[in-house]
């Protein structure tokens, strides 16, 4: 399933409201829903769901399919960051040599800092998925870019005080 969707407003009210007694399995794909990857990825990640469950949602009127993956809007990085290629570089050599468990530890504990809840839920579950060391310093990595991009040097500095 390669389409992508959003929560509309009905779903945005759900999340907060809980009127629809919704099972767990449907909840927590509502909530960790979204754009930037196609369904069948998210549908992966959500223990029980299966088409069916997304269908519903979608009947229901709390997702929709999206146009276009959108871009999480976040504030870039100040134009100021003199020194920020170099942080980058040295940040991603620790990320590459650190342990398992300091770097997951590290990721956890930065995710829950930075990223909202629903994001920093989504993220813990993309550590989660994670079997071994070059997996995770792999995700290290990635999100080392994300966290560079829409967070600026100050979060890249902060994940590196973590390590």
């Amino acid at each position: 399933m390669h389409t992508r969707f959003v929560r509309t407003t009905a779903g945005q009210d759900e999340i907060r409201s809980r009127a629809l007694g919704l099972p767990r399995h449907q909840r927590n794909l509502l909530l960790v829903i979204s754009p930037d990857k196609p369904a069948g990825f998210w549908l992966s990640q959500v223990k029980g769901c299966e088409a069916a469950d997304l269908e519903q949602l979608v009947e229901a009127g709390l997702l929709a399919p999206a146009s276009a993956p959108a871009p999480a809007a976040a504030p870039a990085a100040p134009p100021s960051d003199a020194g920020a290629p170099a942080d980058l570089a040295r940040l991603r050599q620790r990320l590459r040599e650190s342990s398992y468990s300091r770097l997951y530890d590290a990721l956890n504990a930065h995710g829950r800092e930075t990223l909202g809840l629903v994001a920093s839920y989504r993220f813990a579950l993309e550590l989660e998925r994670c079997a071994g060391a070059p997996e995770l310093q792999a995700l290290a990595l990635d999100y080392l870019d994300r966290i560079a991009d829409h967070h600026g040097l100050a979060a890249v500095r902060r994940l590196n005080e973590l390590l």
